[in-house]
């Protein structure tokens, strides 16, 4: 049968693309089966009325994904309770971009969400007005190339933080006015969001090094509780309620900071006009005898609480309730990233008017000796020689002069090569190598391999921002920013062995 396709580029409503097509149905179901992405076929009702291979592989469903309302795939502008005919009326509404594809939250069969490239155009067969719902998975799509953006600045960024970090403690160590020590503290705070921040996007993009080790998670609320009053303020009371004995957990460190201070800023801008925010942690009941009892932690605040259709997209990424520009709507999302990553569970108990409760249960961990991952243990200082290599001069200036100040001896390189030539030069007479990873001329992974040769079981310590090659293995590595205290306490045990 013959085919005849006539477009008309007048009377398009705003934002959509109009196409008035007479054709074989048979060939236009050929035609969608064809698209190399998921293509959906909307009715007028927001009813789904076909569905190609690859849209059914995307949400996990089979055939019945036909009949199906859009909206309830891509959660767009719709309220629970709506009959059909509104629901889509308020989908169409939310999901137009006037030109252009939007990034949107979709849900699979199993309940689970994805950031899904949405473009709507709208088709006409037999005087019956259809939509044409195009999706693409962000995650291969933008949020790789968001990964990328992240990873090429991470470094950078990481170095100037630590720079503002790094002489801020020097600066404080010689300040005795309470006035300057408190504005020199709001410095430390911003910096430290910025850590923060550059940690979201690196766990969100999937770029960051995961090292789980036994921890002391109520030891770590407790270090991270004049962090947690700064990101707070003033005008909220931090409640700490710390079981004991020491509540011990398997996870990576960073990402564990990540969690208490996402979920406790979180429950601050739930109460804007002041109250509390109490993290509890304590140890839950074991599910197997042989095994260590589960940790929970739990994120309360009094604040202005959710209802039920917000608790159940709250994990979805770039969802949020926030005015624009005060949210990204990954808070949550990367928290619960991390929580499954490691195994754990994650569960929100919220009444409207009456404040939320997060809570998260993560593994336990054995510990068969003292040696607990902890910012104040280890003495710190010494009088022994440290090469310190950084090719980020003012960090690398920062940095001596704490450890110089804490007794050690420094000798600076700004590069790889610089490094073994003062190396050779001063005979190997040196306790212990601090260096980056990421450096121009000589990488500091390729330094350890190179100084290996010249002198058996060097200590080495390596710092890192982003970076996209393997990981070194040998030493130990501390994500930068690194702080004087975690690299001086670094310095101790590799030292004392």
């Amino acid at each position: 049968m013959g085919m005849t396709v006539q477009q008309h580029m007048t009377a398009i409503p705003e934002g959509r693309s109009h196409v008035d097509v007479e054709l074989n149905d048979d060939i236009l179901v050929s035609l969608f089966r064809a698209s190399p992405d998921p293509l959906l076929v909307v009715g007028e009702a927001g009813d789904i009325v076909f569905a190609n291979e690859r849209a059914l592989v995307l949400f996990g469903w089979d055939v019945e994904l036909v009949g199906q309302q859009i909206c309830r795939l891509v959660p767009a502008g719709f309220a629970d309770g709506d009959e059909p005919e509104q629901a889509h009326h308020r989908w169409n509404r939310s999901i137009r971009a006037p030109g252009e594809s939007s990034i949107r939250s979709a849900r699979r069969r199993d309940g689970s969400t994805f950031p899904a490239e949405i473009t709507v155009s709208s088709v006409t067969v037999s005087q019956r007005t259809f939509d044409v719902v195009a999706l693409r998975e962000a995650t291969t799509q933008r949020l790789e190339s968001l990964g990328q953006l992240a990873g090429g600045v991470a470094h950078d960024f990481n170095n100037l933080l630590g720079v503002i970090l790094n002489y801020s403690t020097l600066i404080a160590r010689r300040i005795d006015d309470p006035v300057v020590a408190a504005d020199l503290g709001e410095i430390r705070a911003a910096a430290e969001r910025g850590v923060a921040l550059t940690h979201q996007l690196l766990t969100f993009a999937r770029r960051e090094a995961v090292r789980p080790t036994a921890l002391d998670a109520g030891r770590i609320i407790e270090e991270l509780a004049p962090t947690l009053q700064r990101t707070l303020g003033e005008d909220i009371e931090l409640r700490l309620e710390i079981a004991s004995p020491r509540l011990m957990v398997f996870a990576d460190r960073h990402q564990l900071e990540q969690i208490v201070l996402n979920l406790a800023t979180n429950a601050g801008e739930a109460t804007p006009l002041g109250g509390f925010v109490k993290i509890a942690a304590r140890s839950a009941e074991a599910t197997v005898a042989s095994r260590p009892s589960d940790v929970l932690i739990a994120v309360t605040d009094g604040g202005s609480g959710m209802t039920a259709d917000v608790v159940a997209r709250a994990f979805e990424p770039f969802f949020t309730t926030k005015p624009p520009a005060h949210g990204t709507g990954l808070g949550l999302s990367i928290v619960h990233g991390i929580v499954e990553q490691t195994n754990g569970s994650i569960q929100i108990d919220s009444i409207l008017g009456a404040g939320t409760t997060v809570t998260v249960r993560l593994p336990g961990a054995i510990v068969t000796n003292d040696r607990i991952e902890s910012r104040t243990r280890s003495g710190s200082g010494g009088s022994e020689r440290i090469l310190f290599v950084e090719d980020e001069l003012a960090l690398r200036e920062g940095m001596s002069r704490a450890l110089i100040a804490d007794g050690y001896t420094v000798v600076q390189a700004a590069n790889g090569i610089q490094a073994l030539e003062l190396f050779e030069h001063d005979g190997g007479n040196f306790d212990v190598v601090v260096t980056d990873v990421a450096m121009p001329v000589m990488r500091g992974d390729e330094l350890a391999r190179q100084l290996a040769k010249r002198r058996d079981r060097l200590p080495i310590i390596f710092m890192s921002g982003y970076d996209s090659q393997a990981p070194p293995t040998t030493g130990r590595t501390l994500t930068k920013p690194v702080e004087v205290h975690v690299l001086l306490r670094a310095i101790r045990e590799a030292i004392d062995g």
